[in-house]
């Protein structure tokens, strides 16, 4: 964190970020910290890779995300700092335009992430001056303490982002990593003006009609391996038109899954906007980020995932499977 509260000192223009098909941890940290910067009157901007879902149109700030255009790209700033990845890959082109452009605090530009995934044995080095720490719940957690550490005062904004970024990673606190931290920090972030009720109902009770008939059918279909402790589902693209959903639906799907007794991994291929998508999540006994790093891609040590451009889904739940198998579940 030294290095990056240095890098801060210098800037003067900083943009923020967090990955491509983002979740309620990296935007609730990303806004957190613009708000946080803001109050002590940093320049700052928020920029993203893709669009961010309407769900979390609710978090104040969401209305000045701009989706980055290389075509039309901003003017260089000093420091880009994006949430909830160490993975370079998952915020192209933003990366290579930053370490590109931003050069007022680098020869070479300054791109640093904050993030408690672990680094990746076969990705790209998220750099030295990243705040890395593997044993937070949430981004969210640590932007609390990055917060804290610039000794900037909080507020009703930048704690009603950092409650949703909690809550949503630890899905209302039930992975909390043994660690009474997210109790703590929510504790302190509720003393301010915002519902927690009402982020709760938004990120986890909002469903419609379409979304419930999606999930019902998607459900019904899942199949089971390996004595029952392994479930694996495979969507279509015609599965959300079909619905009239996004495929952003699908999220919660191989979640829902783990709560089957028994279950010890679960595993869904999707397609999605011309791509392969695989998520994994185990309950514990298992790790499956090794296998998502196969396809290049990350995540956490038990709840991981990979893009891949289009695959032939029988193949790869057979290739899954194999490699569940000599894992001796």
């Amino acid at each position: 964190m030294d290095r990056l509260l240095e890098l801060l000192r210098r800037s003067q223009l900083i943009s923020v970020t967090t990955h491509r098909d983002c979740d309620g941890d990296g935007v609730g940290a990303m806004l957190a910290f613009y708000h946080a910067l803001l109050s002590m009157g940093f320049k700052t901007r928020l920029l993203s890779v893709d669009e961010i879902p309407a769900k979390y149109s609710f978090l104040p700030g969401y209305k000045n995300i701009e989706v980055f255009n290389p075509s039309k790209a901003p003017v260089a700033g000093d420091l880009l700092i994006a949430f909830d990845t160490n993975d370079s890959r998952r915020i192209e082109p933003l990366a290579s335009w930053a370490l590109k452009n931003t050069t007022n605090v680098s020869p070479k530009g300054q791109l640093v992430f904050i993030d408690h995934h672990p680094v990746l044995e076969k990705g790209p080095h998220p750099g030295h001056s990243s705040f890395i720490n593997t044993q937070a719940a949430s981004t969210g957690e640590m932007t609390f303490d990055l917060i804290k550490s610039m000794k900037i005062p909080l507020n009703d904004h930048v704690a009603q982002c950092l409650y949703t970024s909690i809550v949503f990673d630890t899905q209302l606190f039930r992975f909390i990593r043994k660690s009474p931290r997210s109790h703590q920090i929510a504790a302190e972030l509720m003393q301010f003006d915002f519902d927690p009720t009402d982020i709760h109902r938004r990120l986890f009770g909002n469903q419609t009609p379409q979304k419930l008939k999606f999930l019902a059918q998607a459900l019904s279909r899942i199949e089971y391996y390996h004595s029952g402790k392994v479930a694996y589902l495979e969507l279509r693209k015609e599965d959300f038109l079909n619905h009239q959903v996004d495929p952003e639906a699908s999220r919660d799907v191989v979640d829902l899954m783990m709560n089957v007794q028994d279950i010890e991994i679960s595993f869904m291929i999707r397609e999605e906007r011309g791509k392969t998508k695989i998520s994994l999540r185990s309950k514990g006994h298992h790790e499956v980020l090794t296998l998502a790093e196969q396809w290049g891609g990350g995540g956490h040590l038990y709840a991981a995932g990979a893009t891949l451009d289009q695959a032939d889904n029988q193949i790869l739940k057979k290739q899954i499977l194999e490699w569940l198998k000599k894992t001796g579940i």
